[in-house]
Protein backbone atom coordinates (compact mmCIF):
# COMPACT_ATOMS: atom_id res chain seq x y z
CA UNK A 1 0.00 0.00 0.00
CA UNK A 2 1.60 3.18 -1.21
CA UNK A 3 0.52 6.47 0.21
CA UNK A 4 0.11 9.40 -1.88
CA UNK A 5 3.26 12.20 -1.54
CA UNK A 6 1.95 15.06 0.74
CA UNK A 7 0.94 18.25 -1.09
CA UNK A 8 0.15 21.63 -0.38
CA UNK A 9 -3.47 21.73 0.78
CA UNK A 10 -3.54 18.28 2.12
CA UNK A 11 -3.55 16.97 5.61
CA UNK A 12 -0.59 15.36 6.67
CA UNK A 13 -1.55 14.64 10.38
CA UNK A 14 -4.52 14.46 12.89
CA UNK A 15 -3.93 14.26 16.86
CA UNK A 16 -7.23 13.24 18.74
CA UNK A 17 -7.86 11.88 22.72
CA UNK A 18 -10.11 8.98 22.44
CA UNK A 19 -11.15 6.32 25.28
CA UNK A 20 -10.99 2.81 23.89
CA UNK A 21 -7.20 2.39 22.45
CA UNK A 22 -7.46 -0.78 22.18
CA UNK A 23 -10.68 -1.47 20.49
CA UNK A 24 -9.67 1.22 17.57
CA UNK A 25 -6.53 -0.51 16.58
CA UNK A 26 -8.70 -3.68 15.82
CA UNK A 27 -11.23 -1.53 14.28
CA UNK A 28 -8.85 0.55 11.62
CA UNK A 29 -5.79 -2.43 11.72
CA UNK A 30 -7.58 -5.94 11.71
CA UNK A 31 -11.18 -4.56 10.54
CA UNK A 32 -10.21 -1.80 7.79
CA UNK A 33 -7.13 -2.91 6.91
CA UNK A 34 -5.03 0.13 7.48
CA UNK A 35 -1.33 -0.09 8.65
CA UNK A 36 -1.08 0.81 12.15
CA UNK A 37 1.67 1.14 15.12
CA UNK A 38 1.58 2.08 18.91
CA UNK A 39 1.67 0.96 22.25
CA UNK A 40 -1.74 1.89 24.89
CA UNK A 41 -0.41 5.08 25.27
CA UNK A 42 -0.66 6.09 21.45
CA UNK A 43 -2.07 4.49 18.66
CA UNK A 44 -0.89 5.48 15.08
CA UNK A 45 -3.19 4.50 12.09
CA UNK A 46 -1.62 5.38 8.64
CA UNK A 47 -4.63 6.43 6.43
CA UNK A 48 -3.14 7.19 3.01
CA UNK A 49 -0.88 9.90 3.39
CA UNK A 50 -2.29 11.44 6.57
CA UNK A 51 -1.23 9.90 9.72
CA UNK A 52 -4.01 9.61 12.65
CA UNK A 53 -2.79 9.33 16.23
CA UNK A 54 -4.89 8.83 19.07
CA UNK A 55 -4.00 9.20 22.84
CA UNK A 56 -5.85 8.28 25.74
CA UNK A 57 -8.68 9.90 27.38
CA UNK A 58 -11.55 9.07 29.88
CA UNK A 59 -14.47 7.94 28.16
CA UNK A 60 -17.06 10.66 29.90
CA UNK A 61 -14.45 13.36 28.98
CA UNK A 62 -14.17 12.02 24.93
CA UNK A 63 -15.38 14.61 22.64
CA UNK A 64 -16.94 12.26 19.79
CA UNK A 65 -14.74 13.57 16.53
CA UNK A 66 -15.35 13.91 12.89
CA UNK A 67 -12.96 13.00 10.13
CA UNK A 68 -13.94 12.14 6.63
CA UNK A 69 -11.83 9.58 4.60
CA UNK A 70 -11.30 10.21 0.88
CA UNK A 71 -12.22 7.40 -1.83
CA UNK A 72 -12.68 7.63 -5.24
CA UNK A 73 -15.70 8.80 -6.49
CA UNK A 74 -16.02 6.32 -8.89
CA UNK A 75 -16.09 3.57 -5.62
CA UNK A 76 -18.46 5.44 -2.77
CA UNK A 77 -20.94 2.26 -3.80
CA UNK A 78 -18.15 -0.25 -3.55
CA UNK A 79 -16.82 1.22 -0.28
CA UNK A 80 -20.32 2.04 1.38
CA UNK A 81 -20.58 -2.30 0.76
CA UNK A 82 -16.96 -2.88 2.19
CA UNK A 83 -17.58 -0.61 5.36
CA UNK A 84 -21.36 -1.95 6.02
CA UNK A 85 -19.36 -6.08 5.85
CA UNK A 86 -17.59 -4.45 8.60
CA UNK A 87 -19.58 -1.60 11.23
CA UNK A 88 -23.38 -0.52 10.88
CA UNK A 89 -23.61 1.82 8.70
CA UNK A 90 -26.01 5.12 9.23
CA UNK A 91 -29.12 6.24 7.61
CA UNK A 92 -29.87 9.36 6.37
CA UNK A 93 -33.44 9.83 4.70
CA UNK A 94 -33.20 6.11 4.70
CA UNK A 95 -29.80 5.99 2.64
CA UNK A 96 -26.30 4.99 3.55
CA UNK A 97 -24.62 6.27 0.38
CA UNK A 98 -25.81 10.14 0.79
CA UNK A 99 -25.43 12.48 -2.18
CA UNK A 100 -24.17 16.05 -1.52
CA UNK A 101 -25.78 19.25 -2.68
CA UNK A 102 -25.03 19.65 -6.07
CA UNK A 103 -22.30 22.51 -5.67
CA UNK A 104 -20.65 19.94 -3.36
CA UNK A 105 -19.77 17.45 -5.87
CA UNK A 106 -19.46 14.60 -3.78
CA UNK A 107 -21.16 11.21 -2.46
CA UNK A 108 -20.60 9.74 1.10
CA UNK A 109 -21.24 6.92 3.81
CA UNK A 110 -21.27 7.51 7.89
CA UNK A 111 -20.41 5.18 10.68
CA UNK A 112 -19.04 5.10 13.83
CA UNK A 113 -15.61 3.69 15.28
CA UNK A 114 -15.64 2.05 18.99
CA UNK A 115 -15.29 4.87 20.41
CA UNK A 116 -17.88 7.19 19.03
CA UNK A 117 -16.62 9.02 16.55
CA UNK A 118 -18.37 9.37 13.42
CA UNK A 119 -15.94 8.34 10.44
CA UNK A 120 -16.94 9.06 6.55
CA UNK A 121 -16.00 7.85 3.30
CA UNK A 122 -16.09 10.64 1.06
CA UNK A 123 -15.92 10.49 -2.87
CA UNK A 124 -15.38 13.78 -4.24
CA UNK A 125 -16.40 13.95 -7.57
CA UNK A 126 -13.76 17.01 -9.20
CA UNK A 127 -10.77 15.10 -7.66
CA UNK A 128 -8.85 12.55 -9.57
CA UNK A 129 -9.96 8.72 -9.39
CA UNK A 130 -7.32 6.36 -10.23
CA UNK A 131 -10.27 3.18 -10.05
CA UNK A 132 -8.96 -0.50 -9.82
CA UNK A 133 -11.45 -2.75 -8.49
CA UNK A 134 -12.34 -4.30 -6.07
CA UNK A 135 -12.39 -1.41 -3.15
CA UNK A 136 -9.85 -2.04 -0.29
CA UNK A 137 -7.90 0.01 2.10
CA UNK A 138 -5.43 0.70 -0.21
CA UNK A 139 -8.31 2.97 -2.13
CA UNK A 140 -8.60 5.24 1.30
CA UNK A 141 -6.24 8.24 0.12
CA UNK A 142 -6.14 11.01 3.19
CA UNK A 143 -8.01 12.12 5.75
CA UNK A 144 -10.14 14.64 3.83
CA UNK A 145 -11.95 16.45 6.14
CA UNK A 146 -11.59 17.20 10.28
CA UNK A 147 -14.59 18.66 12.10
CA UNK A 148 -13.37 21.82 14.75
CA UNK A 149 -15.45 22.45 17.57
CA UNK A 150 -15.88 25.81 18.92
CA UNK A 151 -18.24 28.63 20.12
CA UNK A 152 -18.00 31.14 17.71
CA UNK A 153 -17.66 29.82 14.54
CA UNK A 154 -17.27 33.44 12.57
CA UNK A 155 -14.66 34.49 14.78
CA UNK A 156 -12.60 31.02 14.83
CA UNK A 157 -12.53 31.09 11.16
CA UNK A 158 -11.30 34.43 10.62
CA UNK A 159 -8.43 33.84 12.71
CA UNK A 160 -7.33 30.53 10.89
CA UNK A 161 -7.67 32.51 7.66
CA UNK A 162 -5.33 35.18 9.40
CA UNK A 163 -3.00 33.04 11.22
CA UNK A 164 -2.75 30.04 8.64
CA UNK A 165 -3.97 31.41 5.32
CA UNK A 166 -7.13 28.49 5.16
CA UNK A 167 -9.74 30.29 3.74
CA UNK A 168 -13.50 29.18 3.54
CA UNK A 169 -14.33 26.64 1.15
CA UNK A 170 -18.35 27.84 -0.13
CA UNK A 171 -20.32 29.24 2.17
CA UNK A 172 -19.99 31.03 5.73
CA UNK A 173 -22.35 30.36 8.59
CA UNK A 174 -22.60 30.99 11.75
CA UNK A 175 -23.96 26.86 12.23
CA UNK A 176 -21.15 25.29 9.94
CA UNK A 177 -18.14 26.64 7.96
CA UNK A 178 -16.20 24.45 5.82
CA UNK A 179 -12.26 26.14 5.73
CA UNK A 180 -9.67 24.58 3.24
CA UNK A 181 -9.67 22.59 0.05
CA UNK A 182 -11.41 19.90 -1.53
CA UNK A 183 -8.11 18.22 -0.74
CA UNK A 184 -8.14 19.09 3.33
CA UNK A 185 -10.69 21.07 5.00
CA UNK A 186 -11.74 21.68 8.58
CA UNK A 187 -15.64 21.41 9.62
CA UNK A 188 -15.94 24.23 12.25
CA UNK A 189 -18.83 23.99 14.08
CA UNK A 190 -20.56 25.51 16.46
CA UNK A 191 -20.60 23.63 20.12
CA UNK A 192 -23.62 21.74 20.74
CA UNK A 193 -24.72 21.15 16.83
CA UNK A 194 -25.38 17.55 15.86
CA UNK A 195 -22.96 15.67 13.70
CA UNK A 196 -24.70 15.25 10.48
CA UNK A 197 -26.66 12.18 9.44
CA UNK A 198 -26.82 11.14 13.34
CA UNK A 199 -25.11 13.20 15.73
CA UNK A 200 -24.23 13.36 18.56
CA UNK A 201 -23.77 17.07 19.58
CA UNK A 202 -20.57 18.38 18.82
CA UNK A 203 -18.10 18.65 22.07
CA UNK A 204 -14.48 19.87 21.96
CA UNK A 205 -11.73 18.05 23.00
CA UNK A 206 -8.01 18.31 22.66
CA UNK A 207 -6.71 18.22 18.61
CA UNK A 208 -4.37 18.89 16.56
CA UNK A 209 -4.58 19.02 12.45
CA UNK A 210 -1.60 19.76 10.35
CA UNK A 211 -2.02 20.45 6.93
CA UNK A 212 0.94 20.79 4.11
CA UNK A 213 1.70 24.15 2.84
CA UNK A 214 4.08 26.67 1.46
CA UNK A 215 5.00 28.25 4.48
CA UNK A 216 4.70 27.57 8.88
CA UNK A 217 2.07 28.78 10.61
CA UNK A 218 -0.07 28.47 13.42
CA UNK A 219 -3.30 29.21 14.99
CA UNK A 220 -3.30 27.66 18.67
CA UNK A 221 -6.48 28.07 21.47
CA UNK A 222 -5.47 26.88 24.83
CA UNK A 223 -8.52 27.15 26.69
CA UNK A 224 -9.61 24.13 23.87
CA UNK A 225 -6.54 22.69 23.55
CA UNK A 226 -7.06 23.15 19.79
CA UNK A 227 -3.98 23.77 17.32
CA UNK A 228 -3.87 23.96 13.32
CA UNK A 229 -0.48 24.49 11.59
CA UNK A 230 0.51 24.57 8.00
CA UNK A 231 4.07 23.07 7.29
CA UNK A 232 6.15 23.14 3.84
CA UNK A 233 6.53 19.22 3.04
CA UNK A 234 9.86 17.99 3.48
CA UNK A 235 12.19 18.68 0.25
CA UNK A 236 12.63 14.33 -0.53
CA UNK A 237 8.75 14.68 -0.57
CA UNK A 238 7.27 17.78 -2.34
Amino acid sequence: MTADPPVDGTIGRVELTCHRLRALRAFYGEHLGLPVRGDSQELHVSAGSTEVVFRPAAEEADGRYHLAFEVPESLVQEAADWLAFRVPLLRYEGQVVIPSSPAWQAHSCYAFDPAGNSIELIGRHRLPDPTVRPFGPQHIRRVSEVGVVVQDVGAFVARLARRCGIGVFGKKSQEITFCGSELGMLVVVREGRLWFPAGPPATGSPLAVQFWGPVSASLNVPSRALRISVTPAPPALA
